[in-house]
């Protein structure tokens, strides 16, 4: 028995090491363009990691059932409008983080993988969370100043999710 979970073992091995390569690309990513400093201690450092879209695009490809891949990150921040300031918690991740959530899509699209390479301020939130922050659910178009990490910036709302959280939960959720 030890013997076959361990040959088991090996291959899982092997399968999940281009998604760690992904998970560690895409959070240094994440880091470097929120300006968030790499603390000394890091033991991999990004030159010697080397994982493009193109690699992932391959992950996709090969294995059966997968629509997309993508690390996520999350950090929170805080998003101000005219209706004042809010606590938010971003996700971060490419444009497959919208296979990662089942809500509706109810306003808008999601952002694309141009979008994402070329860095665009572009988000898609939820519907509660548009309601809070402009006081209506139809905010495509609409721009909101957010600050996540040390860098804030104006971010163009493309697309509104249904709620996928409990109305007991006070803070506000975006999608990047």
């Amino acid at each position: 028995i030890a013997l076959r979970v361990a040959k088991s073992m090996v291959v899982l091995s092997n399968i999940s090491k281009p998604v760690s390569f992904i998970l560690a690309k895409s959070s240094s990513f994440l880091l470097w363009l929120l300006r968030i400093e790499k603390r000394d201690d890091d033991a991999v450092t990004e030159e010697e990691i080397e994982f493009t879209m193109e690699d992932i695009d391959v992950l996709v490809e090969k294995i059966d059932g997968i629509r997309g891949a993508t690390s996520m990150a999350g950090v929170y921040g805080e998003a101000t409008s005219r209706k004042g300031t809010f606590t938010t918690y971003a996700y971060l991740g490419n444009e497959n983080l919208q296979y990662y959530f089942s809500d509706e899509l109810l306003y808008g699209r999601y952002f694309t993988r141009e979008e994402y390479l070329d860095g665009k301020a572009v988000c898609v939130i939820l519907e509660n969370s548009a309601i809070n922050v402009f006081g209506t659910a139809d905010v495509v178009g609409m721009t909101i100043e957010m600050t996540l990490g040390k860098q804030t910036q104006d971010f163009t709302i493309v697309g509104v999710r249904s709620n996928n959280q409990s109305e007991m939960y006070n803070m506000m959720y975006m999608y990047l």
